[in-house]
């Protein structure tokens, strides 16, 4: 795992308002059901930026996030950092933990997805401490 100067993971928490369906380019239509989502994202550099970025409903449309993070009915909550760039690594390790969109944000990688959805918040907050645990516990035995 490479170091770099305003760079990581991060996690990305969203609420979704009410049921309703986001046209995700090369996806289709995606229906989202009301509830959490967390969506695991990384860069090499301009991390906060790009955070800065998905909490802006105006923007232009490049990454997957961008389709749900521009609904009316969906609020971006706040985030979780990480210093490191273990994107792909969190994201296969959520997804055993948590219900995902498949395909969503994993084009370049070889998670299923990278949006994952818990209907309640705490068991959403639980799994992501469970698996940020896990991931570190193998890391320090490295």
């Amino acid at each position: 795992m490479k170091k770099y100067r305003d760079s990581g993971t991060y996690i990305l928490v969203l609420q979704v308002l009410s049921d309703t369906k986001v046209n995700v380019g090369s996806l289709g239509l995606i229906a989202l059901e009301r509830g959490y989502y967390f969506y695991v994202g990384s860069g090499k550099a301009g991390v906060s930026s790009r955070v800065k970025r998905h909490f802006t409903k105006r923007k232009n449309i490049y990454w997957h996030i961008d389709y749900i993070t521009s609904s009316k009915k969906v609020i971006p909550l706040g985030y979780f950092y990480i210093p490191l760039i273990i994107e792909e690594l969190l994201a296969i390790e959520l997804s055993r933990r948590l219900k995902f969109i498949n395909g969503f944000g994993s084009s370049d990688s070889r998670a299923q997805s990278h949006l994952f959805y818990c209907k309640d918040f705490k068991d959403g907050l639980l799994a992501i401490k469970r698996t940020l645990y896990s991931i570190f516990k193998k890391l320090h035995r490295r």
